[in-house]
């Protein structure tokens, strides 16, 4: 959390932060306090269906797919790993935590995964190779084939661009799509305080 940022009036100025109000003397000699706390919220909901076969005649396989939409207002300091793209783990405007609200960064609408093993049918107890030697069937025997396949939509990604709001946002965004000139993507600009929310680009 950026103590520090500024409060943003709704006449494009800006007033001093809040959370040092009571002491003006130590704000005035201190560039940039930061901290973190327990304040976000997340909200998961799927639906899930499972196509399974048992092994049989030498081949089992599932196919699973899940419908889901995962929403927050903040993945945390920490949890950044392993996303497609890092969003600002600070708020846009600390002072207006639902304004973050949109999808987590790993939120992925559809997800499709299918795998399969099946035993090749060569070795003592299988269809083919019954009486081949021990040797032979130590080498060629008794083998397994199996593979995964993993398909998922694509993850949303965080316009970020430098604040010119005046309020030392540590978590600026790019512009809203009607802001732009040509209405098409959010762009690489200097951004106010109420532009383009979090994970707003697929």
């Amino acid at each position: 959390m950026p103590y520090f940022q500024k409060v943003l009036n709704p006449d494009g100025s800006v007033s001093p932060t809040e959370f040092l109000a009571g002491n003006p003397a130590l704000l005035a000699d201190i560039g940039q306090i930061s901290g973190t706390a327990s304040i976000g919220n997340q909200n998961y909901q799927a639906l899930q269906a499972l196509l399974q076969k048992r092994q049989s005649f030498s081949l089992q396989y599932s196919i699973s797919y899940t419908y889901s939409k995962c929403m927050t207002n903040n993945l945390g300091y920490y949890g950044q790993a392993g996303q497609s793209g890092q969003s600002n783990y600070y708020f846009q405007n600390i002072y207006n935590a639902a304004a973050e609200w949109g999808p987590c960064d790993y939120d992925a609408t559809h997800n499709f995964v299918a795998n399969a093993v099946y035993d090749l049918p060569f070795g003592h107890d299988r269809m083919f190779g019954k009486n081949m030697g021990k040797a032979l069937d130590a080498v060629a025997g008794g083998w397994t084939a199996g593979g995964i396949l993993s398909v998922h939509s694509g993850f949303p990604l965080t316009i970020t661009a430098s604040d010119a709001s005046g309020t030392l946002s540590r978590g600026a965004r790019g512009l809203r799509r009607s802001e732009c000139p040509q209405r098409r993507l959010p762009v690489f600009q200097p951004a106010r305080i109420r532009a383009a929310g979090r994970r707003n680009l697929r």
